[in-house]
């Protein structure tokens, strides 16, 4: 299926290598089917594979499988064209990118990974630990925080933004959106976490639960929490005692969520199960939900603006850019 066509189409290259590298991908497709040679779109002189897709989105298909069970190819189908959209701008993006020379220097990257380790409160050593929990290697992590990096110089060098962020337009914002401004209940919690894939046999998952059950053991004993997480939880906040700080509702996974708000304040949990593992949880301290005053939010909600904008404006450059070029899509 063919997007677009403004413009003469750009044909793919057709350097030898590029050559053995589609007959590497050929994929037995349905005859009268729509995927063919396992090329998933052609974006101007480039193209996205099957495995392309399937990749970046098998996060996605494993959380539709879960929840929708012998119903859930529709569903993952539509995810696969989402995907795909999403990839078809990624590869866009990309193409101008590498047409201006924008570039990401080591320090800035280096920069970037000590911003998400101080705002996570996590050493390197917790950093690749999470990481590795992800399959995802150190160095595929620099490179993706390397093509953020050039997305945001790209976003900044094709908008500008000019709308009013002045206090007054601030408190109109403020006044609009009240539904932004309510801080729901809040809980500082810690927790012992015995990790187990989702998809772990059942006994894996007996013996973790085990696990857990001997640390809450050990906690009624009078072990003092945080050094027994220090001892025995997995995960990167371990080296904190387990801590999580606050949270709120869409902070975590539901089933933890509902152990933490069902308690009081200094109260621990049984063996709480979700779909990470076996979590032993203490309540620290509870807020009860408010609103947030304009005063308090003045400053964020003239960020919010000025970003809201510029995602806005980068948005509309985008699909003007798609409409411009040649993407034919086969999935």
């Amino acid at each position: 299926m063919t997007e677009r066509r403004r413009g003469p189409r750009i044909r793919v290259r057709t350097l030898p290598a590029l050559a053995v590298l589609l007959q590497a991908l050929l994929w037995a497709a349905p005859s009268g089917g729509e995927i063919v040679d396992g090329v998933a779109a052609i974006v101007n002189d480039d193209i996205i594979t099957l495995s392309e897709v399937d990749a970046a989105g098998a996060p996605i298909y494993q959380e539709i499988m879960r929840r929708y069970g012998d119903e859930a190819q529709p569903e993952i189908a539509r995810a696969r064209r989402e995907v795909l959209d999403q990839l078809i701008n990624q590869k866009l993006m990309e193409q101008v990118i590498e047409k201006y020379d924008i570039t990401a220097s080591e320090g800035e990257i280096d920069t970037a990974i000590e911003d998400v380790k101080r705002q996570n409160g996590i050493t390197h050593a917790d950093l690749l630990e999470a990481l590795q929990r992800e399959g995802i290697t150190y160095d595929e992590y620099r490179d993706q925080v390397t093509k953020q990096i050039q997305r945001t110089k790209l976003m900044r060098r094709q908008v500008r933004g000019t709308k009013d962020t002045s206090d007054a337009g601030a408190r109109k914002y403020y006044d609009e959106n009240p539904e932004l401004f309510q801080l729901g209940e809040e809980a500082m919690v810690a927790h012992i976490l015995i990790a187990t894939p989702p998809a772990a046999p059942p006994e894996e998952r007996a013996a973790a639960r085990k696990k857990a059950a001997a640390a809450l053991a050990r906690l009624n004993s009078g072990e003092d929490f945080g050094e027994l997480a220090k001892k025995v939880s997995a995960g990167p906040t371990a080296a904190q005692g387990g801590s999580l700080g606050y949270i709120r509702r869409g902070d975590t996974v539901p089933d933890f969520e509902d152990a933490v708000f069902s308690m009081k304040k200094g109260e621990t949990s049984g063996v709480v199960e979700t779909k990470i593992g076996y979590h032993v949880i203490r309540v620290e301290d509870k807020k009860p939900s408010r609103t947030i005053s304009f005063e308090e939010s003045k400053e964020s909600i003239k960020r919010r603006m000025a970003q809201e904008e510029i995602e806005t404006d980068f948005q509309e450059w985008l699909e003007k850019l798609r409409t411009s070029a040649y993407v034919e899509k086969k999935l």
